[in-house]
C-alpha cells in the first residue's frame, strides 16, 4: 500500500500545480495499485480524484462514470465523507449540462451524509448550493431561504477562505 499511497500523494500534489496529464498518469498507476490490493477506500480516494481531474478538464462524461464507482465503493466502506464529496462534485457535472433535477437530487443526498458526520463545511456548502437551486423547482422553492440562512450563519464559523466562498455563493446573483 506504501507505493500507492505514494503515487496518489503526488499525484494530487501535480494536480494541484496544474501539471494534470502528468497527475493523471500517477492516478491511473495508483489506481491499478489499489485494485491489485483489495484497498477499496484508497481505490475510492483515487477514482474521486481522477473524476476531478477529468471534470477539470471537460471530460464530463468519463468524469461521470469514476465518480458513480467511487460512490459504490465508498457505500461499501460506510465512508460518508468521500460519498458526499462525490454527490456534490458529481452535481456540479449536472449543473454544467442544465439538469437541474438530478443536481437537486445529488445535493440532497450529500446534505444529509454531511449532517450525519457533522461535517460544518460541506453542510455550508451545500446549504448555499440548495439555496440557488430550489427556487427553480416549484416543490423546493420555499426551502431556499432557510437553507440561505442555515449557509451564512455556518459561514460565520469556517476559516476565512472558506467563509469567503459560501459568501460569493449566496451573493451570487447569476
Amino acid at each position: 500500500l506504501g507505493l500507492a499511497n505514494t503515487l496518489k500523494s503526488r499525484a494530487d500534489l501535480l494536480y494541484r500545480t496544474g501539471q494534470l496529464p502528468q497527475a493523471l498518469g500517477l492516478y491511473t498507476q495508483a489506481e491499478f495499485l489499489f485494485r491489485q490490493q483489495q484497498d477499496y477506500l484508497g481505490l475510492a480516494n483515487t477514482l474521486k480524484s481522477r473524476a476531478d481531474l477529468l471534470y477539470r478538464v471537460g471530460n464530463h462524461q468519463r468524469a461521470e462514470k469514476l465518480y458513480i464507482q467511487a460512490e459504490t465503493l465508498y457505500r461499501q466502506e460506510g465512508e460518508n465523507l468521500g460519498l458526499a464529496d462525490t454527490l456534490k462534485n458529481r452535481a456540479f457535472l449536472y449543473l454544467d449540462s442544465n439538469d437541474n433535477a438530478q443536481a437537486l437530487a445529488l445535493l440532497f443526498q450529500a446534505l444529509h451524509l454531511y449532517e450525519s458526520e457533522q461535517e460544518p463545511w460541506g453542510i455550508a456548502l451545500t446549504c448555499a448550493l440548495l439555496s440557488k437551486l430550489c427556487p427553480l423547482f416549484e416543490k423546493q422553492a420555499h426551502q431556499a431561504p432557510a437553507f440561505e440562512q442555515r449557509a451564512r450563519e455556518i459561514a460565520e464559523t469556517l476559516p476565512p477562505n472558506q467563509k469567503e466562498m459560501i459568501l460569493s455563493i449566496l451573493d451570487n446573483e447569476d
